[in-house]
């Protein structure tokens, strides 16, 4: 009886240590839903409005929605993004995923960024970006693995449209390799 009695107290432990790596994200399957994606900011390049963007009802893997992006006018970019809290960690490796899908996007591609902020004053350490997809595809898990630069704070996850078509996000993720 022994055994058992210790492996039931030890699993909350080994659960929690499990979960110790996952950094808090908002919203990370858009399943709140407002005008705009609650816990995230849609940006653009600069001029008039050029992205319509929403959180879509029809089209998702996980849950019952996803982001959804499409340009409809010339740009540079449209960035998706979440400024998320990095309570340590550097020197780690850091891995940020997310379920992406596209429809009739350019060379430019539909990509995840990820943006490594100082701690003192905000301004970008260092950035990675993600092999784009381009072309139409079905969901596929896209990953970006990096190690945290020393004097992280912060983190600037998200998406960017680079070129015509439509993009599609669901299922973010963010973790701390231990």
């Amino acid at each position: 009886m022994k055994p058992v009695f210790a492996s039931v107290c030890l699993l909350p432990l080994l659960l929690s240590s499990a979960l110790a790596g996952q950094l808090e994200i908002r919203n990370p399957g858009f399943e709140e839903s407002g005008v705009d994606p609650l816990g995230w900011t849609v940006l653009q390049h600069a001029g008039n409005i050029a992205y319509e963007t929403a959180i879509d009802d029809k089209v998702f893997k996980e849950g019952k929605h996803s982001f959804r992006m499409e340009r409809k006018k010339k740009q540079i970019f449209g960035l998706l993004r979440q400024i998320v809290e990095l309570p340590g960690g550097n020197g780690k490796k850091l891995h940020f995923s997310a379920l992406l899908r596209t429809e009739k996007v350019g060379k430019g591609g539909w990509g995840l960024v990820l943006n490594f902020l100082q701690a003192s004053d905000g301004r970008i350490l260092s950035q990675a970006r993600s092999r784009p997809l381009t072309g139409n595809t079905e969901w596929t898990r896209v990953e970006i693995t990096k190690a945290i630069p020393k004097g992280t704070g912060k983190l600037s996850i998200g998406v960017m449209l680079l070129d015509q078509g439509k993009g599609w996000l669901d299922d973010v993720r963010v973790r701390i390799e231990e």
